[in-house]
């Protein structure tokens, strides 16, 4: 396991530290395996434009591509399932155009959880067989310790950073002075112009087990990962849940994501490898924001991820959901597996019961 954590240097919060090793390992097992080249090429055979509404969700067939029209504000609104064997797209010509995809009326307490295939009652975005997100949103600086010019008209959110103060987050339009200490506030600029969307009251999730890997950039998710309590247990669909692909997901860029307003984990590369996260926000999140399950001495499937980078990830304003540690809750959890790298990244606002017992960052034994 090699691991480096550090926040910008300069800037941030702390020094450069490092953990470095090396060990063996071997490969999770039932998983697909074949990786294939992504298939931007397939001819278009579906376009979406305007407002769009299909209540019963909808199947992208495998060696299609249904595309959201790039020039276009085009907004799909489902209440099923959403699922992609073939090729979804949504990539906005220029920033002036929006894309969309809401789930609306999702009946949280219907979840059952579980499994490796689509659920009919846990509504939400699955990817699944050779299924392939093309998620481009316009690129800008995701997050910074400077107020960057390009922001205007943005919601950017200065983070707590005042000694003692650990749950404010305040609207801003330029960078607050350093506190007493010398540092600064990290901005997050939560502003999209794709969106993958649940409701206030009805919360959705994205799914993938597939064997190719994902583009998913600059997009923003919000009311996602349903939260889990006593009496619904855990329903495991998380923000963006790479659940179980092996190496089906190496070369998958999650970058400039934003998962907001989530009832549980936000980005998860649960036994999928090769997946990096660059520039990430995950922003009022329950539980760890970055995280996937432990091994299970009781269990015969091994649940480690390889070759996982996080740079420039922030965690910030994480809580303690219903059900969840209540004594090491981290902003950041890295579980089982080999070559593991968290860089450049920073936790910030993390709460709960106690605050002797909250981590930014664990590396469990």
């Amino acid at each position: 396991m090699v691991v480096l954590a550090a926040c910008d240097s300069g800037a941030s919060r702390a020094s450069t530290t490092e953990m470095a090793g090396t060990t063996e390992h071997s490969h999770v097992t039932s998983v697909p395996t074949a990786t294939v080249a992504p298939s931007v090429e397939l001819p278009v055979t579906k376009i979406f434009s305007g407002e769009v509404s299909l209540p019963e969700g909808f199947t992208v067939p495998a060696e299609e591509r249904w595309v959201f029209d790039p020039d276009a504000d085009t907004k799909v609104t489902v209440s099923g399932n959403v699922i992609v064997e073939g090729v979804l797209e949504m990539r906005p010509r220029s920033g002036e155009v929006e894309h969309a995809l809401i789930f609306e009326g999702v009946d949280e307490s219907g979840f059952v959880g579980g499994g490796l295939d689509p659920v009919e009652s846990d509504v939400g975005l699955w990817v699944m067989g050779n299924g392939q997100l093309l998620i481009e949103g316009e690129e800008k600086t995701a997050w910074s310790y400077e107020f960057d010019p390009a922001w205007e008209g943005d919601e950017v959110v200065a983070t707590p950073y005042l000694p003692g103060e650990y749950t404010t987050f305040e609207p801003v339009s330029e960078a607050p002075p350093p506190n007493e200490l010398g540092y600064r506030a990290e901005l997050l600029n939560l502003s999209r112009n794709v969106r993958i969307e649940g409701t206030p009251d009805g919360f959705t999730h994205v799914f993938i087990r597939s064997t190719r890997p994902q583009t998913i950039r600059y997009a923003a998710l919000r009311y996602v990962a349903p939260a889990f309590s006593e009496e619904t247990d855990r329903t495991g669909r998380y923000g963006i849940h790479f659940h179980m692909a092996g190496d089906g997901s190496r070369g998958s860029i999650v970058e400039g994501v934003v998962v907001r307003d989530a009832g549980n984990h936000a980005f998860v590369p649960h036994g999928s490898h090769g997946i990096t996260f660059r520039s990430t926000i995950a922003y009022h999140v329950m539980n760890e924001a970055y995280w996937w399950d432990p091994n299970d001495d009781d269990e015969e499937i091994a649940h480690d991820s390889h070759d996982i980078l996080w740079e420039r990830a922030v965690a910030a304003g994480i809580d303690l959901g219903p059900g969840g540690s209540r004594y090491r809750l981290a902003a950041f959890f890295l579980g089982d597996g080999a070559n593991l790298v968290v860089r450049d990244s920073v936790a910030v606002g993390v709460q709960g019961e106690s605050g002797s017992d909250r981590a930014g960052f664990i590396w469990p034994e």
